[in-house]
């Protein structure tokens, strides 16, 4: 292997590895802050638009998949919970 092909590897990795850790940054900053689903779902799109910008299809892909499902499991109001907050 290359060493210019074991950088390019670890430039890569790096970009899937602080697109998850933002990710889990702003998730534990929503939810400790108690925010809505609408500031939510707009923090989570810019962050997905900017991975997309910066990173490329596969990591903002993977980005829209991990958020969509951070953002039902954390955020999104229970349906059979009306008390829920």
């Amino acid at each position: 292997m290359d060493l210019l092909q074991l950088f390019e590897w670890l430039r890569e990795g790096l970009r899937w590895l602080l697109a998850s850790a933002i990710t889990l940054f702003v998730t534990t900053v929503l939810v400790l802050m108690h925010a809505d689903s609408g500031t939510a779902g707009i923090l989570y799109l810019v962050l997905v638009v900017w991975a997309a910008t910066l990173a490329g299809r596969a990591v903002s892909i993977y980005l829209a998949i991990i958020v969509s499902f951070l953002f039902d499991y954390y955020l999104d109001c229970p349906v059979f919970n009306p008390g829920w907050r």
